[in-house]
């Protein structure tokens, strides 16, 4: 059975869907009277459902034509799952702004199911299959932007928490449930999306205060953020020129740092890891690519920082674990690790700015 939820009632495509496939016994179409997102629309779509399982499919995503074979072979497998978390493939990145993004890690999870071997705590919802047949009472959370960004997330960990406690599995990797996702945009050059991601997810920091911890450094984002209440405090004690000045070197110093920093990282510390990263980019675009990365993952820490201080619980030094705590503290020493050496390259250049 296909559940197709036309979230947006004015779309100008619903006729030519419903006069292809509303005749199918197989396929419902539901229009809904507002725009109320992708978390409203996913839960109509749950509801609407009588199935054991269900495939969230993102509307632009290409299902590789054996999806349902294999997913069905996983299930039977693994019949106790809460659910399985496929493949959402990136076309090749031919340019610069695209290879960006697959360098600074914004994509990571799009790829988890061939990383964790097992019991992965969350996928995104390009291509996720998860249990409905066991009323454990998860649904996705519309506080979230309706456009999306975090509430796949949280579903998945609130369903991964419910099933682990009755004893059953979590969430599994289904390698061979493929599908492909086309770049945003066409590829084009925009860091809104990424911000707006952050800007929502930056919640977890209250909602999943067990996937958390402390960092002693302030990040980037944290950094830029102080610069900002330098320009605005340091006036009080000091002449305004010399306070707006203080404050850009403090904020050139920051993004300077940054940038020298995923230099050594990308260009040399990890090298290896980018081997058979699905590019065509080489030489100084490479090197180009690597800097640009530097400005979406600022982007998106702006973001979460923005989130948080508007939602009014802005915590410095809290990050969250995207792993859920299965990988152990290795990633999270090596953030607190990348934050220091940041912020100890920022000083040091501060130090040499002179205007």
């Amino acid at each position: 059975m296909f559940i197709i939820i036309i979230d947006d009632p004015h779309s100008p495509n619903t006729s030519e869907l419903e006069r292809q496939y509303s005749h199918r016994p197989d396929a419902r179409i539901r229009r809904n009277a507002t725009n109320i997102g992708a978390s409203g629309s996913r839960n109509r779509g749950m509801e609407e459902s009588a199935a054991d399982w269900i495939a969230f499919l993102d509307d632009d995503i290409i299902a590789h034509s054996d999806l349902l074979v294999e997913a069905e072979k996983v299930i039977r497998e693994y019949p106790t799952a809460a659910g399985f978390v496929g493949r959402s493939l990136l076309p090749q990145s031919q340019n610069i702004f695209t290879t960006a993004v697959l360098i600074c890690g914004v994509a990571f999870f799009f790829d988890i199911a061939t990383r964790i071997k097992h019991d992965i705590p969350w996928g995104v919802t390009a291509n996720l299959i998860a249990r409905r047949n066991i009323r454990d009472g998860v649904w996705y959370d519309t506080s979230y932007p309706k456009a999306g960004g975090g509430e796949d997330v949280e579903f998945c960990l609130r369903k991964r928490e419910f099933f682990l406690a009755q004893g059953l599995q979590g969430f599994i990797p289904a390698p061979k449930v493929v599908v492909t996702h086309p770049w945003w945009d066409n590829g084009y050059r925009s860091y809104r999306r990424f911000y707006r991601w952050a800007y929502a997810d930056g919640v977890f920091l209250k909602r999943f205060p067990e996937y958390c911890y402390w960092d002693c450094c302030p990040n980037s984002a944290e950094l830029l953020f102080l610069s900002g209440l330098v320009s605005i405090v340091l006036p009080l004690a000091l002449p305004l020129w010399e306070s707006l000045i203080l404050a850009f070197r403090m904020l050139v110093a920051t993004i300077v740092a940054n940038i020298i920093h995923d230099c050594y990282r990308h260009l040399w510390k990890i090298a290896m890891h980018h081997r058979g990263m699905n590019t065509t980019l080489t030489g100084w675009k490479w090197v180009v690519a690597v800097i640009e990365s530097t400005g979406i993952r600022l982007t998106r820490d702006m973001g979460r920082l923005h989130g948080m201080i508007a939602r009014g619980d802005f915590m410095i030094g809290r990050r969250f674990d995207w792993f859920a705590g299965r990988l152990g503290k290795g990633h999270r020493n090596e953030e607190r690790l990348d934050n220091m050496q940041r912020a100890i390259i920022a000083v040091a250049v501060f130090h040499h700015l002179h205007f």
